[in-house]
């Protein structure tokens, strides 16, 4: 997740540094879009700014959506973090359970009994064994 979380703070540094060249761009072609009709003339720098704006526009989007899929993917490894968490805390309650529950059982129980014979004892399958 700190993979995730650095590389989320990198694109989030390179968006607010398209931010700047982006208005740049956007400023120009507005400008040089408001000149009088004899001056708006589609020629080689018209064309150039309205290329650089493109390619600034979709450098821009194209991190603005990385920046989205790494938020997405942050989010869905916390939630996993969050469930993986909680079912351990249920495991350890469930472990918990288990051992207080032999420490009672304990006390039930013949010293010389082995697991065996007490297994035998739980199902009731004493039956259907051979007799020692």
């Amino acid at each position: 997740m700190q993979k995730v979380d650095r590389e989320i703070e990198s694109l989030r540094a390179a968006v607010a540094d398209k931010i700047n060249p982006k208005k740049l761009v956007e400023t120009r072609l507005e400008v040089r879009t408001r000149r009088p009709v004899l001056e708006r003339v589609q020629d080689k720098p018209m064309r150039g700014l309205i290329e650089e704006y493109e390619r600034v526009n979709m450098s821009y989007n194209m991190l603005e959506k990385k920046l989205q899929d790494a938020l997405t993917t942050y989010h869905g490894m916390y939630n996993h973090h969050q469930r993986v968490i909680k079912d351990l805390q249920y495991k350890n309650q469930a472990l918990e359970t288990d051992r207080r529950l032999i420490e009672i059982r304990k006390p039930l129980h013949p010293i010389n009994e082995t697991d065996f014979k007490r297994n035998v004892g739980y199902c009731h399958m004493s039956d259907e064994l051979c007799p020692e």
